[in-house]
């Protein structure tokens, strides 16, 4: 309605029109009424401030969590390091167990040779 009566009003620049009642009534609601209250809008949902301040705040929860994780892999890696250890030191026992075994396991046949031998 606004974009009929200005371009009304370009068109007939030189001579004047009337309005009616109605059409003055929409106009001066826009103005008066619908500006302001999109000013008031815009700045309520868009406050710059309230901007900022929710990206400061995401910024410091996601600070919050990248240091909490961060801490939580340094106990998994810590946790994961002793368990490593411990199975490289079962690893280790069953490795010495091994030796003996074959150590034993060649004295043994070296034995059973000797009594073959006295035989």
């Amino acid at each position: 309605m606004l974009r009929l009566l200005i371009s009304q009003s370009q068109t007939s620049s030189h001579r004047r029109q009337r309005y009616t009642a109605r059409e003055v009534n929409i106009v001066h609601d826009v103005i008066v009424v619908g500006i302001p209250l999109l000013a008031i809008l815009s700045g309520i949902l868009f406050s710059r401030n309230d901007i900022h301040q929710l990206r400061s705040e995401l910024r410091g929860e996601i600070n919050s969590l990248r240091s909490e994780l961060r801490g939580e892999m340094s106990n998994l890696r810590s946790e994961m390091y002793a368990r490593f250890d411990k199975v490289d030191q079962q690893l280790d026992g069953i490795n010495a167990d091994l030796r003996q075994f074959y150590h034993l396991t060649g004295k043994l046949e070296a034995d059973v040779e000797n009594l073959k031998k006295r035989l």
